[in-house]
Formats: C-alpha cells, structure tokens, sequence
C-alpha cells in the first residue's frame, strides 16, 4: 500500500527532507519528525494538512538500462481531496497550489481552465 501527496508550499520542509537517503527500514516521519494524519483506512498516513493524495497499491518496477532512476507503477485505488478546496464538485473545480519536485527544484503545478 502507498500513498503520494500532493504538496503545496507549506510542506516543502518535509517534502525536501523526504528525499534524503534512508535505511530500508528507517521511517521518514520519524527520523524527521513529520506530522501525519491517517485518511484513508489500511493506507499509510500523509503530512498533516495535505490537500490531495493519491492511495493505491504497488504493481511493478521498470528497468530502465543504465539509469539510476526506478519508475514504479502503482494502481489508484483512492483520491482523497480535502472538501474545504473544492468551489465547485459540478465541475471539479478545485483551489490548490501544487509543487513538483523537478530533479534538484521545485516547479509549481498550475491547473487551467
């Protein structure tokens, strides 16, 4: 079971500190003291106050011949988005300032009309 959140900026810390390298069986949230909240049931915990996540289960790596980069597929079987960032269910129109960590950076992820 996985969970990816979406992150705006509030969560950078946490974001940043999450890509450090950690032991197999070294937790990110404890090392470094990261807030959770458990949203869905029988999936791991986000950061407290993330927005939306995506909750699903693994499926399969892919290799891709000499790179140090490991795709992973995972099946969605959850979105969760806070209902206090939803205007308008009708059109799913939502409020959220998204980042993605772009190699070393961050991007911000803007959503059109």
């Amino acid at each position: 079971m996985s969970s990816i959140s979406i992150i705006e900026r509030e969560h950078i810390e946490e974001m940043q500190l999450s890509a450090e390298p950690l032991d197999f069986d070294e937790s990110e949230v404890d090392r470094f003291n990261i807030e959770v909240e458990r949203v869905i049931e029988k999936f791991p915990p986000i950061p407290k106050g993330v927005k939306v996540a995506l909750f699903g289960e693994y499926i399969d790596e892919v290799n891709l011949k000499g790179s140090s980069t490991i795709p992973v597929i995972l099946e969605i079987k959850y979105l969760y988005i806070d209902d206090k960032i939803i205007n308008d269910i009708d059109r799913f129109d939502i409020e959220l300032n998204a980042l993605a960590r772009v190699g070393g950076g961050y991007g911000e992820i803007r959503i059109l009309d």
